[in-house]
């Protein structure tokens, strides 16, 4: 519905009410990385994965924001966390493989895009 500063308010108060949910975190690191601020995004997902780090999706946001920065190293190290937690997340290999990239790195890019690929050949090109 694209009413994010609304919805950043609510999972503002939902943390209020229980700053130790991770969901809470994660969604306002989301709605945080739609908004374009993403250094605020890492700052609530740190948070989220603080709070529990066997969550790969939250491990995988944080890599998507940190690739949106530039900082391709460690988003690579989040995706990374994400695919050790969650071995099948083809999004997670394919963007690894995105910031393999942009890092010319491209032998072990084309190795992430295979893997992802083994895991769902329907994957989707371009950016996750």
């Amino acid at each position: 519905m694209n009413k994010l500063d609304e919805a950043l308010a609510a999972f503002d108060k939902a943390i209020k009410l229980n700053p130790h949910k991770s969901e809470a975190w994660d969604n306002k690191g989301n709605a945080l990385d739609d908004l374009g601020k993403h250094d605020e995004a890492i700052i609530a997902y740190d948070k989220a994965i603080e709070i529990n780090p066997q969550k790969s999706d939250v491990w995988y946001n944080k890599g998507n924001a940190l690739k949106e920065l530039g900082n391709n190293d460690e988003a690579i190290k989040a995706y990374g966390k994400a695919i050790e937690i969650n071995p099948q997340d083809s999004d997670a290999w394919c963007n690894k493989g995105l910031a393999l990239t942009k890092l010319n790195k491209y032998d072990e890019a084309r190795k992430a895009y295979n893997k992802a690929i083994e895991i769902n050949p329907q994957i989707r090109s371009g950016e996750q």
